[in-house]
């Protein structure tokens, strides 16, 4: 019979699991040297204290985790004579590691981590009784404990708990499951075989109360964060009728649901290529930026390409992160978590991006509700834009019924007076552009429309009715208002210009542009400043009109009303004069007219001029339908400043109605108590100044450009050096008169400037005749040089 082995009898107690049976812990374990096996050791042995654990779970009835953690910190520092205890809850579907509470004490910030499955499972051995943790800890679990302890660099007990689950057919592995904590005890002063079986007979039966209050916490905070999405939505459907409202809510129902510092909406600027961030700062105080990104360095570019979202704990050391942003908000990103906004059809409209999680890292639950969220703004979003237009609509509709019943009532026998006419409508040089429009009485002028129309061909090209074309144009005509400068006469000369161009240059004989784009570019023309309220935008959107409430968008005020008239009159009965043309040439030809009307306007003018400029550096190629555009909007905008490239007096008698429009507007602007903008104030405005100004910026660049592409236009450029000399040399006259008392509007108009114009004129040609000398003269020398040489 083989004899008792005392030390092979404490093995085989050792192998005993925790949810076999109670465990035994070796409270005393001598170091007594062996003889030989045979030889028995005196043992001491302490069964487990039943009674501890009992009055433990008795008592183990907190409703909250925090209180259920106190208890096991508690019990695990006093049965292992450690000086901290704290608990490491695992969250495998967001990997991360969560510690609420050290000890007794709850931490005043939660201490949520990264936790990868893969580290959780490279640390958790089997050693043939027990699961334990590897000495040497894994970078992120020393990361976690740094940051709840500190810098302390004390010994410490690591101990994975396994949540109870069927035991495994392998006879080794006595438990089967998934790690669902870290106990982690520091300064244990009992071994770390008894510190293992104690925390582990703990969790054996308080382990499943644990977990259920966990769940039950879980919950909570699931109908929590419902509440606060269903409350989210409702507020965003609330706003949607003011789509700043509507953003601004959009940002802070984000950062709320996510518990974040910032939040940043990103929508992309198609003509600029760029993305448009709006930030809403956690201090209400600072307001809502703008920061505008390129559109390929941005990580909502990356979202936006992707469509998913994008959690990233550590931006600074992500390629994708814009650091610019930080620059200029003043703001350290410390996380981000970016999600795509669609609407109701999948369709991309925009790019979310919450930063900066008040407490710890963003996580699967935050990308989950940020997806539930996304759905809301996008389809809010969208309905806003719906909401925006519908009031649009109503208020084109109250607009055009203004006119109609107010202004415009044109009737069969006007039609029929404009048909009917006899008298020949040939002018000498018409169809020049030095021709002055003014001349032509205004009942005549639309008699003189359909001349060019049919001169043009374009009667019979696109099949249009000429009632409807008189029709329409007689209810243009009624559409200007009688302002001194944007009216019908300067609506006809533009118009003219137009013509001219067609006719001088064979624009569409030879190919510069289409038939349509010539049809589309003579009613654009005739209809670009139609209904002009006779105000500049900054008047309009200081006084609140209603034109500067209903045309929010960067485009000018004026031009997009001036636009909306058009078309209105061009729906109306008996005024389509479109529609003879197939449904394809019908919308490019509204297209057409759309932008060229609004290429007259100052704003756009400028961001095209640009591109048109490279029209002449480069070669103009008539197939590409930008180089088209970008001729068409050049020629719009000639035609506008037509009337300051025509002779002196012509200038001089429209800088006079352009003038006392200014004038009447800052006249307008002081009895409402603001202050005129500059060049508007009659009083303080030296009109030789803000002429020449006005000719070199505005009126230079555009024929500098259009005679490059035309050198047989090139006397156009002429009159407007001309011109501007006339205006610089007159400026010592205007001083005189104004010193003298006399209003600069009365100087303007006075016969004294004529006479002074006149001197300065014959100044001028004899300038120019005594420079072409000297020019012959050094022609001659140079020729006499070059025929002595070859002598």
């Amino acid at each position: 019979m083989e004899p008792l082995n005392p030390i092979r009898k404490i093995k085989k107690e050792r192998e005993q699991h925790i949810f076999d049976a109670p465990p035994y812990c070796r409270k005393e374990f001598p170091c007594i040297p062996l003889v030989d096996e045979c030889t028995p050791v005196p043992v001491k042995l302490e069964v487990s204290d039943a009674t501890k654990i009992m009055y433990f779970m008795e008592n183990f009835n907190g409703i909250s985790t925090k209180e259920l953690e106190f208890d096991i910190n508690t019990y695990l520092k006093k049965m292992c004579q450690a000086t901290d205890v704290f608990i490491i809850h695992i969250m495998r579907i967001s990997e991360q590691g969560r510690v609420q509470m050290l000890t007794d004490r709850v931490l005043e910030h939660e201490v949520v981590m990264p936790l990868t499955n893969r580290t959780i499972n490279s640390i958790i051995k089997w050693d043939g009784e027990n699961y334990v943790c590897s000495k040497e800890l894994d970078p992120e679990i020393r990361k976690i404990c740094r940051k709840v302890m500190g810098k302390k660099g004390d010994p410490m007990h690591v101990i994975p708990i396994l949540c109870r689950c069927r035991r495994d057919r392998d006879e080794t592995l006595r438990i089967h499951g998934n790690p669902v904590a870290l106990v982690c005890l520091v300064n244990c002063e009992q071994i770390d075989y008894y510190i293992l079986r104690a925390t582990q007979e703990l969790f054996r039966y308080c382990s499943t109360t644990l977990l259920n209050t966990m769940e039950g916490e879980e919950e909570s905070r699931l109908k929590k964060n419902c509440h606060l999405l269903l409350e989210g939505s409702k507020s965003l459907f609330r706003n949607i009728h003011d789509l700043d409202k509507l953003l601004k809510e959009i940002m802070l129902s984000a950062r709320n649901l996510t518990d974040a510092e910032r939040c940043t909406l990103f929508l992309m600027d198609p003509e600029h290529l760029h993305w448009v961030s709006r930030v809403f700062n956690p201090n209400p105080a600072d307001g809502i930026m703008e920061v505008r990104i390129a559109i390929d360095q941005a990580i909502a570019a990356h979202v936006a390409a992707t469509g998913r979202t994008l959690n990233i704990p550590n931006p600074y050391e992500n390629p994708l992160f814009h650091k610019g942003e930080d620059a200029v908000s003043g703001v350290k990103t410390r996380n981000i978590l970016c999600f795509p906004i669609r609407d109701e059809k999948e369709l991309l409209i925009g790019v979310g991006q919450v930063s900066n999680k008040k407490h710890g890292t963003f996580d699967v639950f935050d990308e989950q509700i940020v997806d539930a969220f996304s759905m809301n703004c996008g389809i809010s979003f969208m309905h806003s834009l719906m909401f925006k237009k519908m009031e649009e609509c109503v208020i084109r509709n109250r607009m055009a019924q203004d006119i109609m019943v107010y202004k415009i009532h044109i009737t069969t026998e006007d039609v029929a007076q404009v048909l009917c006419c006899k008298t020949i409508h040939r002018i000498p040089y018409f169809d020049m552009y030095e021709f002055l429009t003014r001349s032509i009485v205004s009942p005549e002028t639309v008699c003189y429309i359909l001349r060019m129309f049919d001169d043009l061909d374009y009667l019979r090209k696109f099949r249009i009715r000429d009632i409807s074309l008189i029709k329409f144009f007689l209810t243009i005509k009624a559409a200007y208002r009688e302002n001194p400068y944007t009216n019908w006469h300067h609506g006809f000369a533009t118009g003219h210009f137009v013509y001219t161009m067609l006719k001088q240059l064979g624009l569409v004989e030879n190919r510069y542009i289409s038939p349509l784009e010539g049809l589309a570019l003579l009613i654009a023309g005739f209809c670009h400043d139609v209904d002009h309220m006779g105000s500049v935008n900054p008047f309009l959107s200081n006084n609140r009109s209603i034109l500067a409430n209903f045309f929010t968008s960067e485009y000018c005020m004026k031009a997009r009303h001036s636009l909306n008239q058009t078309l209105i009159v061009l729906n109306l009965e008996g005024c389509n004069i479109l529609e003879g043309l197939n449904n394809l040439d019908y919308n490019i030809c509204i297209e057409l007219i759309k932008d060229l009307i609004l290429s007259t306007d100052l704003n756009i003018h400028m961001k095209l001029l640009f591109k048109q400029k490279k029209i002449c550096t480069e070669f103009y190629q008539n197939f590409n339908s930008a180089h088209r555009y970008y001729l068409c909007s050049l020629i719009m905008t000639a035609a506008d400043l037509s009337d300051f490239v025509k002779d002196w007096i012509n200038t001089k008698r429209i800088s006079w109605y352009l003038l006392e429009e200014f004038f009447a507007f800052g006249d307008m602007e002081k009895q409402n108590g603001g202050k005129p903008v500059k060049g508007m104030d009659r009083d303080i405005v030296k009109i030789p100044d803000i002429l020449v100004q006005f000719m070199e910026e505005i009126c230079t660049p555009v024929f500098n450009i259009f005679t490059t592409l035309f050198p047989e236009v090139e006397v156009m450029r002429f009159n407007l050096e001309d011109n501007i000399e006339m205006w610089k040399r007159l400026l010592d006259y205007f001083f005189e008169q104004e010193a003298a008392g006399v209003t600069p509007l009365d100087i303007l108009l006075g016969e004294g400037l004529d006479r002074e114009a006149q001197l300065m004129r014959e100044e001028i040609k004899k300038a120019k005749l005594l420079t072409e000398v000297e020019q012959d003269e050094e022609l001659m020398k140079v020729h006499e040089e070059s025929s002595n040489f070859s002598l």
